[in-house]
C-alpha cells in the first residue's frame, strides 16, 4: 500500500508542476496580449485542476 501511495503522490506532484508551468506560460502571454478563447478555457481548466490538487494536499496534511 505504501508503494502505491508513493507512486500516486509522485504522479500528482509531476502533474502539478506541469500545470503550473503551463499556467505560467499562459499568464505571461495574457500579460503581453489577449488570449484566444481556447487559451482562456485552458487557463480556467488549469486553475480548476490546481485547486483540486491543492484541496487534496490540504486534506492529506490534516490527516497527518
Amino acid at each position: 500500500m505504501k508503494g502505491w501511495a508513493i507512486n500516486i503522490n509522485a504522479e500528482i506532484r509531476k502533474q502539478k508542476q506541469n500545470l503550473l508551468k503551463e499556467f505560467d506560460i499562459l499568464d505571461i502571454k495574457q500579460e503581453a496580449s489577449i488570449l484566444s478563447p481556447v487559451e482562456r478555457d485552458r487557463m480556467d481548466n488549469i486553475i480548476r485542476d490546481l485547486e483540486a490538487i491543492w484541496n487534496m494536499e490540504e486534506v492529506k496534511a490534516r490527516q497527518i
